[in-house]
């Protein structure tokens, strides 16, 4: 018998599930990281996010986290999760809550997508196949130009533009709308490096997703 639960808020979710996520961090890094910046920012979020665990009398079988408009974020703890899966698509339809993707680990999120279109009867595809990848060791290069360093509050213009290019280029898309917000966020975080070269800004890349034993590194461009 499978149990759906859902939880008001990141830390309640993660109090239930943080251990078991951290057993495989690199590739819970997406679900940990957002999880833990949304337990210490909650105002972050402007749609409010949904947490879910589906569990057996044996523990965790599947962890759930969706922050709209995002895909829905399946990470499964178990070889066997059919039962599971089709217990988290029931309980999200019973709720009206309709994802726009799954996305996951290849197995869970393809088992997610095909419950969930033979249950609702539509179709689904492949969006993008990703992969993780993990840097235990860092070789430091000796670049023959240039430094790295903290962007300033005064390119976040320049900066935002590079933003919406880097989905537009990755994606296909026009990237956020409020781009400019973003990165003057990160900036003001800390979080946004650019490569100065002559005194100018060449190209920039982010911090994101600190966890326990690591960091994520993003919006290299």
């Amino acid at each position: 018998l499978m149990k759906v639960t859902t939880y008001e808020n990141a830390e309640a979710f993660l109090e239930r599930t943080q251990t078991t996520l951290e057993a495989n961090e690199a590739v819970n890094s997406l679900m940990l990281g957002i999880c833990l910046t949304l337990k210490q920012h909650p105002e972050r979020i402007k749609q409010p996010p949904c947490f879910k665990t589906v569990e057996d009398e044996n523990g965790l079988v599947l962890s759930v986290v969706m922050t709209p408009p995002h895909e829905l974020i399946v990470s499964g703890h178990r070889d066997d999760i059919d039962d599971a899966i089709e217990a988290l698509a029931e309980d999200l339809n019973a709720e009206g809550t309709t994802p726009p993707g799954s996305f996951g680990p290849k197995q869970v999120a393809l088992a997610f997508a095909q419950q969930w279109s033979a249950m609702t009867e539509q179709s689904y595809q492949l969006k993008s196949a990703q992969r993780v990848w993990e840097l235990r060791e860092v070789q430091l290069p000796t670049p023959a130009h240039g430094h790295l360093r903290l962007a300033a509050e005064s390119e976040v213009e320049t900066l935002a533009v590079w933003w919406r290019g880097f989905y537009t280029d990755i994606w296909g898309s026009d990237g956020p709308d409020d781009a400019t917000e973003i990165v003057s966020q990160r900036v003001g975080d800390g979080r946004l490096y650019v490569w100065d070269l002559d005194g100018q800004p060449v190209s920039m890349a982010i911090k994101t997703r600190p966890v326990r034993r690591g960091i994520s590194v993003s919006m290299v461009y």
